[in-house]
């Protein structure tokens, strides 16, 4: 059975980074950038689908440069992995 990470309402980096963390269950010890992330997502055991709703709110609200960086992490780890599964809603 997969792990489902939903993820909302995200309006900075520090709420991204919350709520993914809470979601996968990454580990207390993760750092909350962009090279911390591809390698905590590359270790989540699988399979794992991650939704992010509503992502153009969270791209105006954080910023096109963050809301970028952070979707090209989730499609490489996508790209790497069969089990890694991500839906970026735009509406």
């Amino acid at each position: 059975m997969p792990v489902k990470c939903e993820l909302s309402r995200i309006d900075s980096l520090k709420t991204f980074y919350a709520q993914i963390s809470q979601g996968l269950a990454l580990p207390a010890h993760f750092g909350h950038n962009l090279d911390a992330l591809e390698d905590a997502l590359n270790d989540v055991p699988g399979p794992v689908e991650l939704f992010w709703h509503n992502a153009i709110s969270a791209r105006n609200d954080m910023g096109e440069e963050a809301f970028e960086s952070l979707t090209a992490v989730l499609h490489a780890v996508a790209s790497e992995r069969d089990d890694f599964k991500v839906w970026i809603g735009l509406s």
